[in-house]
């Protein structure tokens, strides 16, 4: 719906005495309430429109034409949105009215807010002819929330949208025209002269010329108006951007014309200049700036760009694409030197490099002739904007030209230069090549060259980023010079300034930066990479990647450590520890998954954490599934060498091997250690085995057993004594048939000196035979002659929902990819039998491709167990799917039946299936 606001207009004609004015305005603001936004209006390609656009008028006397138009609101994103998602189109609908070419989009701001707009000297409404009523409409939309019109989520907000129109009096001259030379020309003639057409109804003229923005000197006053007009401002200034203004005039009154601007020829520059190109409207050159540029490559090119400035956006970029014989030069303004020479001047800038290309800063004496060119200084320029200071004092020629020059050798380099000053070369030079060695936990050696000879100097130096003063922490230093008191694994800048004696110091220099190493960390310690940003590697913790592949990986997530070794299996992937004083005394506890099945991963020492050379391997450890965290635990007791640092080290078992770790932690090893490899075997009835290795020197265990879940401290409790070895059983006895028991083990080291007790370690003793057959179990008073093994991730219950005989059934409501078992809690002697069968009723409701359902028979005392196979079934229905259960043999799953069903359908009690298995047949 279209909304429209009467708007009370403010009309503003500046009088003169009374007869004579100047350009009239006329505003309106928007006061009908805040102006709705359409989310499918948010794009535009010259026929789209709101369906609920803002409309106002603006009234302008009868006659009068219309010069510009500006206009200014406000739009406001709530919790809904963001600012960024705002969108808005202005237009003029009074017939000769147009649209805005383009939509505008809100700033890159991506939280709730309120952005101003303002735009000023449209000339939307100049083709409106006579005046009166000028008609306007906004059209708003929002890039989300609603697919219609709605003030929720972003609108343009009441008493803000205003327009103002500016106009020329019916019966005022209209302003003067087609300036020469042309508004904004560049590189006019010091003594050219002014030229102009007369707008109509013109009698008499004013100038205003000079180089004010607007002008202010009145150079003509009151002449008489012809067709075209002509003005002489005599010799002008070289390099002068100048201004000026006709003002056209009759018996009614006086109409401002533009303000008109050129800039004249090139002359010599004084220095200190700068060119930092902010001021550049990309891709042009600096004015007076220039290039020889010789190329043939696709997206070569000498030209201002927006992309990778240093102290600003903008920056000159010198590229040769795929040109690898392109001519690159960029060339300075005349530089003005008096009674001397370059030899007096020196060039300060920023550059950098793709590519590494050869650099050459030099002289010229002709700007367009490349022969004129001579190198004075060359170096390659890297992928990082670095500082540079070119001092002439050694030039011995007569140009007066600075060129900077990209000497490319290969195809796609490019050179980018930003912040240039061409100065006078200064008394005392400043130093070079900052640097910083000997480092320590809490010291520093800082060293630089020096240029002049001087034997004394200042530095100031602080936290990495700190806002240096220019008063030096230390005076009068020598080079190099230690600090001290510093703070281990921390990183400072530094500065330095040359005093040459008698007052005359240099600029300074720097930053520098260097990071002081890490203390020895005191144990405990750990880190889980939480908080960490995205490839940073936690404080002290480092990392190494050697790879021919450039796809490899081995860093930070942002919450898990990541090595893979793409196809490279000669990779060096390394996730080193902070320095530990002494590794042996410790343990090294983490979690880790692996892309494969029995991939390795290597745990060994560093003596150096920036050399792979210096690792020795200690042992690896196996992960026993895909894709699972696994816990590691690793001793170092055994370690017996210097090295510092611990080092978790990628094995390159397969191409592609993805390893991710966390939660790392580093303890001491306790006074008492644990046992390891611990095990149950022989199982019976009544007894099991329990096996460990002993971890120290111990002789003393104790033992804590009880069923399934029990409270440590409420089981029954063994003390055993072995002298000798350290691999050690102990039978456990006295136990009940068909019963799950949890067993604790822990070392005592005498003393009251205790390991942690280890377990719990669960195992099922050994079913009692039935007596005789038949054995049935209905479930009508729950399980009696069945059972859930302990290992089971959802156990079996008893259900009322379904039921062939009686109330109840027994179901299992798998939701994981897992495997549970539902037991005979006894064993069958099948001896003196020939025609012993098992039968059962069953619904089957799993999937057919990947979930199944089978019996398995143990003959060694539950040792092992193996599917009864397909040879083994009597009865309706499908016990196998071909080609799907290879690995598992033959199954029951909703395939078995049609009326199963293949898909979401609810069972029922006519599913009920009865399955017969014939053990006469195996």
């Amino acid at each position: 719906m279209k909304t429209k606001s009467t708007i009370l207009l403010l009309f503003m004609l500046f009088l003169y005495g009374a007869s004579f004015g100047q350009l009239g305005t006329a505003s309106a603001t928007y006061n009908s309430g805040d102006i709705e936004t359409d989310k499918n209006f948010t794009w535009y390609s010259g026929t789209q429109s709101s369906n609920c656009p803002g409309m106002m008028t603006v009234t302008i006397p009868v006659g009068a034409t219309i010069l510009s138009t500006d206009v200014a609101y406000d739009m406001t994103s709530d919790a809904n949105s963001a600012v960024y998602r705002q969108r808005s189109h202005f237009r003029c609908v009074s017939p000769g009215g147009i649209h805005e070419a383009s939509m505008t989009n809100g700033p890159s701001i991506y939280t709730p807010g309120t952005a101003s707009y303002s735009r000023e000297g449209l000339d939307i409404a100049n083709g409106v002819v006579g005046g009166g009523d000028i008609d306007f409409e906004m059209h708003a939309g929002a890039t989300h929330y609603v697919n219609y019109c709605s003030i929720d989520s972003v609108k343009v907000d009441n008493n803000t949208w205003t327009i103002t129109i500016t106009y020329i009096p019916t019966g005022y001259p209209t302003q003067a025209f087609n300036p020469t030379p042309a508004n904004g020309g560049i590189y006019v003639g010091v003594n050219d002269d002014l030229t102009w057409d007369f707008g109509a109804d013109t009698d008499n003229y004013d100038i205003y010329f000079g180089t004010d923005n607007p002008p202010i000197t009145k150079v003509v006053d009151n002449a008489v108006a012809g067709a075209t007009g002509t003005f002489d401002p005599g010799t002008m200034n070289e390099t002068e951007t100048y201004y000026w203004q006709v003002v056209s005039r009759n018996a009614n009154g006086y109409t401002d014309g533009p303000v008109w601007s050129f800039t004249t020829v090139c002359g010599s520059f004084v220095t200190p200049f700068t060119e930092d190109f902010e001021s550049v409207a990309t891709p042009v050159l600096p004015y007076c700036w220039t290039k020889i540029f010789i190329s043939t490559g696709n997206y070569a090119k000498i030209e201002t760009t927006t992309y990778s400035g240093t102290n600003g956006s903008n920056c000159l970029v010198m590229a040769n694409g795929d040109d690898a014989a392109s001519t690159l030069i960029f060339i300075s303004p005349q530089i003005e030197v008096g009674a001397g020479s370059l030899a007096d001047k020196m060039v300060h800038f920023f550059a950098k490099g793709e590519s590494f290309p050869n650099f050459i800063v030099g002289t010229m004496s002709d700007p367009s002739d490349e022969s004129t060119f001579e190198a004075y200084e060359n170096f390659y320029v890297y992928n990082d904007f670095h500082e540079y200071d070119i001092y002439l004092n050694g030039y011995l020629g007569t140009d007066t030209y600075i060129a900077f020059k990209a000497d490319v050798s290969t195809v796609y380099q490019a050179a980018y230069i930003d912040d240039i000053t061409i100065d006078d070369m200064p008394s005392c030079i400043r130093p070079e090549d900052l640097s910083a060695d000997n480092l320590t936990i809490n010291s520093a050696n800082l060293n630089w060259t020096e240029l002049n000879g001087a034997t004394s100097w200042n530095i100031e130096y602080g936290l990495a980023g700190f806002v240096p003063t220019g008063t030096p922490t230390v005076s009068g230093v020598t080079n190099p010079y230690e600090i001290t008191g510093l703070t281990s694994a921390t990183e400072y800048d530094f500065y330095v300034q040359t005093d040459c004696g008698g007052g005359d110091v240099s600029a300074w220099s720097g930053p520098a930066t260097f990071v002081t190493p890490c203390d020895f960390y005191t144990v405990p310690f750990s880190e889980n990479f939480d908080g960490v940003g995205w490839g940073e590697m936690p404080a002290c913790w480092s990392s190494i990647l050697l790879c021919a592949d450039g796809f490899a990986w081995n860093g930070n997530q942002g919450g898990y450590f990541q090595m893979e070794n793409s196809w490279d299996l000669n990779s060096t992937l390394m996730l080193i520890s902070p320095p530990v004083l002494d590794l042996a005394p410790n343990r090294l506890k983490f979690n880790a998954q692996s892309s494969t099945a029995g991939a390795e991963l290597l745990i060994g020492t560093m003596s150096n954490p920036a050399d792979q050379n210096t690792f020795e391997l200690l042992t690896s450890v196996t992960f026993t599934s895909a894709w699972v965290y696994e816990p590691f635990d690793v001793w170092l007791n055994g370690y017996t060498g210097t090295n510092n640092y611990f080092v978790i080290k990628h094995s390159n078992s397969s191409e592609y091997l993805t390893i991710q770790i966390d939660d790392i932690e580093v303890e001491a090893l306790p006074t008492c250690l644990e046992p390891i490899n611990i095990f149950i075997s022989d199982v019976t009835t009544t007894s099991a085995n329990l096996n460990w290795t002993e971890g120290g020197s111990a002789t003393d265990w104790e033992i804590e057993i009880g069923e399934l879940g029990f409270v440590p401290g409420t089981g029954t409790t063994y003390s055993y004594n072995f002298p000798f070895g350290t691999d050690h059983t102990y039978n456990l006895t006295g136990l009940t048939s068909a019963t799950t028991y949890d067993v604790y083990l822990r070392t005592n080291c005498g003393g009251g000196d205790y390991s942690t007790w280890l377990g719990p370690i669960s195992f099922l003793t050994s079913f009692e035979a039935f007596t005789s057959l038949p054995v049935t179990e209905d479930f009508e008073s729950g399980m009696s002659i069945t059972g859930n093994n302990f290992e089971n991730i959802t156990n079996w219950v008893i259900n009322t929902d379904l039921q062939h005989g009686g109330l109840n059934s027994v179901h299992n409501p798998y939701t994981l990819d897992d495997d549970n078992v539902l037991f005979m809690l006894g064993t069958f002697d099948f001896t003196a039998k020939s025609d012993v069968m098992l039968s059962f009723w069953q619904i089957a409701k799993t999937d057919g491709n990947s979930d199944h359902c089978y019996v398995e028979i143990s003959t060694d005392g539950g040792a092992t167990y193996d599917q009864l196979p397909e040879s083994t079934y009597f009865g309706a229905g499908n016990y196998r799917e071909e080609g799907l259960y290879t690995a598992d043999g033959p199954a029951f799953d909703e395939d078995s039946y049609a009326d199963w069903g293949t898909g979401s359908e609810v069972p029922d009690n006519t599913w009920w299936k009865k399955r017969i298995l014939q053990f006469n047949r195996l």
